[in-house]
């Protein structure tokens, strides 16, 4: 019996490692809990990379339009002032040498042929070349 004992003795030297099952099942529940916001967290981490790549994508495509619509108001603007100045100096000068040739020959200037779309085009020209000052102004507010 007497190692009986001395195995007792040994086995009371040893420290109590009391295991806590309650204790081990809460923290079980945190790792759980953990791990699942930590995927969460990732899905959402790897869904704002792709808004981001999504957003400089439509980013340089606004870039590009901006680009190209400032190019395209450099042009119109030369269109527009044709449309309100140019044109009608050019239909005063016409008219102007058509009057004087009319008048030599002894008829109506209104009765030659094409003068109908003429006057037409002299009101119309300055009215379009507005609308399109008008459209640039608004286009070069957008493209800033």
């Amino acid at each position: 019996m007497s190692s009986h004992k001395e195995l007792k003795n040994i086995i009371d030297k040893f420290p109590k490692n009391e295991v806590n099952l309650a204790s081990h099942k809460v923290e079980l529940s945190f790792v759980q809990d953990i791990q699942k916001l930590i995927r969460e967290i990732q899905d959402v981490i790897d869904q704002a990379y792709t808004d981001e790549d999504e957003i400089n994508g439509e980013i340089n495509q606004i870039e590009i339009a901006k680009e190209r619509l400032l190019r395209q108001l450099s042009a119109s603007e030369s269109n527009a002032q044709e449309l309100k100045v140019g044109s009608k100096a050019e239909i005063a000068d016409l008219k102007g040498r058509m009057a004087k040739a009319a008048g030599e020959l002894g008829i109506d200037i209104n009765d030659i042929k094409g003068m109908t779309e003429l006057n037409a085009l002299e009101k119309e020209a300055p009215k379009v070349g507005d609308y399109l000052n008008g459209l640039i102004k608004k286009a070069a507010k957008m493209a800033k």
